[in-house]
């Protein structure tokens, strides 16, 4: 008994220890005082009753049939989306910018939390908002299974489904929230980048008809062969996109002078092993060859052009705390540089992230007949390998261009400037050559090649056209060779300064104090008043 006594009390204390997280306290605290969003709740509630009511007088008028449950569920689906996708992910995302902006932005500094823990506190606030919300509904939607035309797995599938895109969006508003940007800027990508993220989201939920299959597949005996795998696969993609958008804002809101990109950048590369086996198990599964290629080199193309373009946006200076941590080791050292701060080692890794992959999809392809006995595939694949390697090297070429001109001509200007002339570089050229091609040709570009312009060599890989691609590539080739020229300094000069803290043999001498002496006598210690 005594010793029952003695493990009780020690999971209490264990229990009083456990500290909860003050940004999770603080944010509940602020919603639950806030009146917006009690009143949000309350109105959506009304809503849902009305709209309820509404389409049971309506169709008893109508003299429909009994079978309302799928059509109900569906209209409280559409009003609660439409309350919780675009409400939840404004509120947080301003309270965010809120605490972002210049006037309470030490606020994030001088506490002893950590960056992730900050960011970890938020979003579950915000999950925990979502689930109020969710739960205002959640009855009503049960409700529909009593009228018929649906089941209760593809009630609850459904709204588990929802409960977790709509914490993907939360996060997604408080990564644009944390982003060091002007906050006209970050209003324009809610607008046209937000929004019709958010629209098109709901469009495939209330459009598609596989989640309307998992209740069958529960009853028909097909769950574990068809709808779990699926199930385990789309939770599985969600939490990667949600682990990156999550190491994304824990790398805004850390100092400059601390390792930020060191999380996200190990963080990327698990991802992308994690998404090149999830592909090599769907392929082995199916017996497709094709599942593996296409889906895990779109992946591999994806992630190295937004890591290029992140990575050229990023400063080329290491603080003495970073260079504690640099390895002494020389092969270390070489594979701490990919993932430490600096535009160098974060375009080297997306390279790597690029072309390792092309890589793995041809060795996979030979070795696809010893794994399963059967032909790899029909399909040549020398014209997907020409494109995807040209497109990697106009990327390269790009980005290389835009950190040469930021360093010659605006150096000391912000480093994310050379992420704007990375996208000016890719449209302009093609804009200008698009109206001088018309007027010369009256024709349009896609009939055409120029070599250089990348925008244009995606009408030669739709159409095929073998000769026009490899012209392309050439130009690629040549574009990235000028470009590597140009930066062979600066990437010397980066290679050479990624070394550890040496401590200077010969100390610095401290500055003494300054003393202040007290005014003479017939000194007049305030300074006359100058009209």
């Amino acid at each position: 008994m005594s010793e029952a006594a003695k493990s009780t009390s020690a999971l209490i204390a264990w229990l009083r220890a456990i500290e909860p997280n003050a940004v999770l306290v603080k944010d509940l605290r602020q919603a639950a005082r806030n009146w917006s969003v009690t009143g949000a709740v309350l109105l959506m509630m009304a809503i849902f009753f009305i709209v309820s009511l509404a389409f049971l007088l309506g169709d008893e008028m109508a003299g429909r049939g009994n079978y309302l449950g799928a059509q109900l569920f569906a209209s409280i689906a559409g009003v609660m989306m439409t309350v919780t996708f675009i409400f939840l992910p404004v509120y947080v995302g301003i309270r965010s910018m809120t605490e972002r902006a210049s006037a309470s932005a030490d606020l994030l500094y001088i506490t002893t939390m950590s960056p992730a823990r900050i960011i970890a506190g938020k979003f579950l606030s915000g999950a925990a908002l979502v689930g109020i919300f969710f739960t205002t509904a959640l009855p009503f939607m049960v409700f529909s299974y009593l009228l018929r035309g649906i089941d209760l797995p593809t009630i609850l599938l459904t709204v588990g489904y929802l409960y977790v895109l709509n914490c993907l969006l939360l996060l997604a508003a408080m990564m644009l929230a944390s982003m060091g940007i002007h906050f006209i800027f970050k209003i324009l990508i809610a607008l046209f980048v937000g929004l019709p993220l958010i629209f098109y989201t709901m469009a495939a939920v209330l459009g598609t008809a596989m989640i309307a299959g998992f209740g069958g597949a529960f009853s028909g005996g097909r769950f574990l062969a068809e709808a779990l795998p699926i199930i385990l696969t789309i939770l599985l993609n969600i939490g990667l996109a949600a682990g990156l958008l999550f190491f994304l804002c824990v790398s805004f809101i850390t100092p400059r002078t601390a390792n930020r990109e060191f999380p996200l950048r190990v963080y990327c590369a698990v991802m992308w092993v994690v998404v090149g086996l999830e592909a090599g198990v769907w392929a082995l599964a199916e017996d497709e060859w094709e599942i593996f290629g296409y889906v895990f080199g779109a992946f591999c193309g994806l992630l190295g052009a937004l890591g290029i373009f992140y990575a050229i946006g990023q400063e080329d200076h290491l603080s003495v705390r970073v260079r504690r941590d640099i390895p002494r080791n020389p092969l270390r050292r070489a594979m701490a540089f990919l993932f430490f701060n600096g535009a160098l080692g974060g375009l080297v890794l997306s390279c790597l992230f690029i072309f390792g992959g092309l890589l793995l999809i041809f060795a996979g392809l030979e070795a696809w007949p010893m794994l399963t006995g059967s032909s790899s595939s029909t399909h040549d694949w020398s014209e997907f390998c020409s494109g995807f390697i040209m497109l990697g090297l106009y990327l390269i070429a790009h980005a290389l261009m835009s950190l040469w001109i930021h360093r010659t001509w605006l150096p000391t200007r912000s480093p994310m400037w050379p992420r704007l002339f990375f996208l000016v570089s890719i449209g302009i050229p093609y804009c200008a050559t698009f109206v001088i091609y018309y007027l010369v040709k009256q024709d349009f570009l896609a009939d055409g090649t120029i070599p250089g312009i990348m925008l244009n060599s995606f009408y030669a890989m739709a159409d095929g056209d073998e000769e026009s691609v490899y012209t392309h590539l050439i130009a690629a080739l040549v574009l990235t060779a000028g470009a590597l020229a140009l930066n062979a300094k600066w990437i010397f000069s980066r290679l050479k300064d990624f070394k550890p803290y040496e401590r200077p043999a010969t100390p610095v001498p401290p500055t003494p104090p300054v003393t202040q002496t007290a005014p003479a006598a017939n000194e007049n210690p305030i300074p006359p008043k100058l009209d």
